[in-house]
C-alpha cells in the first residue's frame, strides 16, 4: 500500500480485535498513524479520521510553506551574495579614495585606489594606525580631534586633509567620513577625491586676482570695469577716481561714461551715438582704440585715449575701458601744428615776397607818374587819375588778400566745425600757389559744378590741401636732378562718389553713402 505513489501519503488507521501493546506497536512501525481496538464506536471513529484528515492537511500546508520559504531564503541569499560582490567590486573599483577605520584609528579596509595611489599593499595597512601612517605630523593631533568629534555627535562631516604616500610625497584629498553602526562595532566610513590639482588652481588663482587686483588699483592709467549691456561701471581704480576728479571709486560705480562726457564729440558727433557704435565694434572685434573728449565732474572737458577691451569671462564677457588723459599730448600737438603752419609760411616766404614786391612795384610806380605830372604839369588829367588810382587799388585788394591768407593759414585757434564749401577752399588754396609756387608748374582745377558741403575745420584742410601741394611744387622743381628740367602740372579736383560694399570692405569706417573725393596729383618725380 505504501509503495503505491498515489496511496503512500493517505493517513491508515487500524481497527483491530487485538488490544495489547505489542500489536499496536506493530501498527504503529508498518506505517498506521492511529489503532482503535474493537469494539469501535462510531462517533469515535468518525472523530479521529476527520482529526488525522487534518493533520494531514496540515502537514501538506507546512511542507508548502517550508519548501516557499526555503526557496525565498536561497533567494535572498543569492541576492545579498550579490550585493556583498557587488559592494566589494564597487569598493575596489572606484576611482574615490576608501578606507574604514575603528574607534582607535586602525585601518579595517582600503580599496584599491588608495593604496595604488599611496605604494602600499593591503597586508600592510590593515590594523595600522591610519594618522600614524598617512597624516604630517604637524596635522595628526587635529584630525585625532575630528574623528572624536564625529564620534561624540555621531554626524558626517566634510574635510581636507593631506596624506603621505609611501615616498614622502604629499597629496590633499577631500573627505567624506561618517560614522557606521554595527551590532558587535563600530567604525568610520571615509571616503574621499584628490584635490590637489584644483588646490593649485584655486592658489594659483588667487595669486593671479592679487596680482590683477594690485595692477589694478597702481595703474597709472584709469581702468573700468562696466557692463556691456548698460555700460554702467561695476569697478573703478583710484586713478579713474583721480581723472574725473571724484572723491572716491564708490563716486563712479553705477554711473556710465556717458555720464564723464559733454553731450557732443569733438568732431560734432553726438556722444551717445559714437559710444554705441563703439561698443558694438568692441562686442564684435574685441576691442577698438580711439580719441575720446570726456568731462570731470567739475564741467571741465578734456581729450583721452581709450582702449576698450571685451574680456571673456566663462559664459559672459564684460568690458574693460583703459583711459589716459593726453591733455599735455593735446597742447604739444597744437603746437607742432603751429610750428608747421609757420614752416609752411617760411616756405612760401620767398613767392609771396616776390609776388608783394610785384604788387607794391605796381602802387609805388602809379605814385610815380602821378608826382611827376604833378611836379611838371601841376595837375593829372582826371582820366589818367583813376586809371592810376584803379591800378593802385587793385594792387592793394591783391596784397589784401594775400596778407588774409597767410594770417589764416598762421593762425593759432582750436578746431571749429562749421559748413565749408570745398570748392572755396581749394581755390583759396590754388589762390596762394598761383602767387608762391615757381612759374614753372601748371596748376589744373576741376571744381564740382555745385557747393560741396561739408562740416569741417576750414583751417585745417587748407593747411592739409597747402602741405600737399608744396610737396608736389618741389616733387617738380627742387627734388629734380641737376639736368633735369623745372615744372610740371599740379591737378586738384574735387568729385562725389558713392561708397558701394567693396569699398566699405576696404575701408572698415566706411558706410554706404556718398563722399567728396578730394584728388591731388603732380608730375613730378617720386
Amino acid at each position: 500500500f505504501k509503495q503505491d505513489q498515489k496511496l503512500k501519503n493517505t493517513p491508515i488507521i487500524f481497527l483491530s480485535a487485538l488490544s495489547d501493546t505489542k500489536e499496536i506497536v506493530k501498527g504503529f512501525k508498518v506505517g498506521g498513524v492511529d489503532y482503535i481496538a474493537k469494539p469501535i464506536q462510531k462517533e469515535e471513529l468518525i472523530a479521529r479520521i476527520s482529526a488525522h484528515l487534518t493533520i494531514r492537511m496540515l502537514q501538506k500546508e507546512m511542507e508548502l510553506m517550508y519548501t516557499q520559504l526555503e526557496k525565498r531564503v536561497k533567494l535572498r541569499t543569492q541576492k545579498l551574495q550579490q550585493q556583498i560582490e557587488l559592494n566589494l567590486e564597487l569598493f575596489q573599483k572606484n576611482p574615490a579614495y576608501i578606507v574604514t577605520i575603528d574607534h582607535n584609528m586602525k585601518i579595517m579596509r582600503m580599496n584599491n585606489k588608495m593604496l595604488d595611489v599611496l605604494h602600499f599593499e593591503l597586508n600592510e595597512v590593515i590594523e595600522n594606525d591610519f594618522i600614524k601612517l598617512f597624516i604630517p605630523e604637524n596635522d595628526q593631533e587635529e584630525l585625532k580631534n575630528l574623528f572624536n568629534m564625529i564620534e561624540v555627535s555621531n554626524k558626517a562631516t566634510i574635510h581636507e586633509n593631506i596624506l603621505k604616500d609611501r615616498f614622502g610625497k604629499e597629496i590633499i584629498i577631500e573627505w567624506y567620513t561618517s560614522k557606521i553602526k554595527q551590532k558587535d562595532t563600530n567604525f568610520f566610513f571615509c571616503i574621499g577625491i584628490d584635490i590637489t590639482h584644483r588646490k593649485k588652481a584655486e592658489n594659483d588663482l588667487l595669486e593671479s586676482e592679487e596680482r590683477y587686483r594690485t595692477l589694478f588699483n597702481l595703474s597709472r592709467d584709469a581702468l573700468m570695469i562696466m557692463d556691456p549691456i548698460t555700460l554702467k561701471i561695476i569697478k573703478a581704480n583710484p586713478q579713474a577716481a583721480k581723472l574725473f576728479n571724484c572723491k572716491n571709486e564708490q563716486e563712479l560705480i553705477s554711473k556710465t561714461p556717458l555720464d564723464f562726457s559733454p553731450k557732443f564729440q569733438a568732431d560734432g558727433t553726438l556722444t551717445t551715438e559714437k559710444a554705441k557704435e563703439i561698443v558694438n565694434l568692441t562686442i564684435k572685434e574685441g576691442s577698438q582704440f580711439f580719441e575720446w573728449l570726456h568731462k570731470r565732474v567739475n564741467g571741465e572737458n578734456f581729450f583721452s585715449t581709450v582702449l576698450l577691451s571685451k574680456i571673456q569671462l566663462k559664459d559672459q564677457f564684460i568690458l574693460q575701458g583703459t583711459t589716459r588723459d593726453i591733455t599735455d599730448q593735446k597742447i604739444i600737438e597744437e603746437q607742432l601744428k603751429q610750428i608747421q603752419k609757420m614752416e609752411t609760411v617760411g616756405t612760401l616766404a620767398g613767392g609771396i615776397a616776390h609776388d608783394f614786391n610785384n604788387v607794391l612795384g605796381g602802387i609805388i610806380g602809379s605814385l610815380s607818374v602821378l608826382k611827376r605830372n604833378l611836379d611838371k604839369h601841376g595837375f593829372v588829367e582826371i582820366d589818367k587819375l583813376k586809371k592810376y588810382i584803379d591800378t593802385m587799388f587793385k594792387a592793394g585788394d591783391r596784397a589784401s588778400k594775400i596778407v588774409k591768407q597767410l594770417l589764416t593759414l598762421s593762425h593759432k585757434q582750436k578746431f571749429q566745425f562749421v559748413s565749408v564749401d570745398l570748392n572755396q577752399s581749394i581755390e583759396n588754396i590754388l589762390r596762394i600757389c598761383e602767387n608762391t609756387i615757381d612759374k614753372s608748374i601748371e596748376i589744373k582745377p576741376v571744381f564740382y559744378d555745385q557747393p560741396a558741403m561739408v562740416m569741417i575745420d576750414p583751417t585745417q584742410i587748407e593747411q592739409i590741401l597747402l602741405n600737399v601741394c608744396i610737396n608736389a611744387s618741389h616733387a617738380m622743381t627742387t627734388m629734380r636732378k641737376k639736368n633735369e628740367k623745372w615744372g610740371g602740372k599740379l591737378s586738384v579736383s574735387l568729385k562725389q562718389i558713392f561708397a558701394d560694399e567693396y569699398f566699405c570692405q576696404t575701408h572698415l569706417e566706411a558706410k554706404k553713402k556718398r563722399y567728396w573725393e578730394l584728388t591731388i596729383e603732380d608730375t613730378g618725380i617720386g
